[in-house]
């Protein structure tokens, strides 16, 4: 109807609806935890352009998604063509119904993959029917034990105890070694998760309070307009 004027569009109320933050992480809802996410004056506003308050929310999925794509398409694009190149299927897929945090750990569990994988391409005795598609790090990290467990058995049997030994004992410092530097890494990602999560709540507080403030401030208006309205009708009652 008016969305041929200037901010008045599906497309700019979307917009709107992105830079205030009220669409839900997920990019598929409006954020019902938000006050005033989606409120009647939106609903106006959509009707005055012509649409729907589903149209607004399509239109601001496509561009939230259209511009997570370009952030996270070519960031581990390395790494899942090399999970394909190996027969392996990558987590991560896409960023459509995905929140920022999901899509993150989908490419940091491919990181995982991949270097799982490697470990067992160097391992005697792997070969890659071993490993399904869709083997995660759990699963490929079975498989190398299970691999270590034969060599382990087939020095036995070379009845060289004092090879055997020290060779036990540096596939177990090497396993030690792999175990902390693992722990350090999971140590590190929740502390960056924990960072994350606070800087989100940080910054949704301060949204929630800005939007409050300008709901009073619309409120107040709308009080001293009436009041007006109330004072020029009594003018005209005299």
């Amino acid at each position: 109807m008016l969305g041929f004027l200037p901010e008045m569009s599906i497309d700019d109320m979307a917009r709107r609806e992105l830079n205030q933050g009220d669409i839900d992480q997920y990019g598929t809802g409006f954020d019902e935890t938000k006050r005033g996410a989606f409120n009647w004056q939106d609903q106006l506003g959509a009707y005055l352009a012509g649409g729907t308050k589903e149209e607004v929310l399509a239109r601001a999925a496509e561009i939230r998604n259209k511009k997570l794509s370009n952030t996270y398409n070519d960031k581990g694009a390395r790494t899942r063509n090399a999970l394909t190149t190996a027969g392996l299927t990558p987590s991560y897929k896409g960023v459509e119904g995905l929140s920022t945090q999901q899509i993150e750990d989908l490419q940091m569990e491919d990181e995982g993959r991949l270097a799982a994988f490697s470990t067992l391409t160097g391992m005697k005795g792997f070969t890659p029917d071993m490993v399904s598609g869709n083997a995660g790090v759990q699963n490929m990290n079975s498989i190398a034990s299970r691999l270590l467990n034969a060599e382990a058995g087939r020095i036995e049997n070379k009845k060289d105890e004092r090879y055997a030994t020290e060779q036990r004992r540096l596939d177990l410092q090497e396993q030690r070694i792999d175990a902390e530097r693992a722990d350090r890494y999971d140590l590190q990602a929740q502390q960056l998760g924990l960072q994350r999560d606070k800087l989100f709540f940080d910054q949704e507080n301060l949204k929630a309070d800005r939007q409050f403030n300008r709901d009073q401030m619309h409120k107040e208006s709308m009080m001293q307009l009436f009041a007006g309205l109330t004072n020029m009708g009594g003018l005209f009652n005299a």
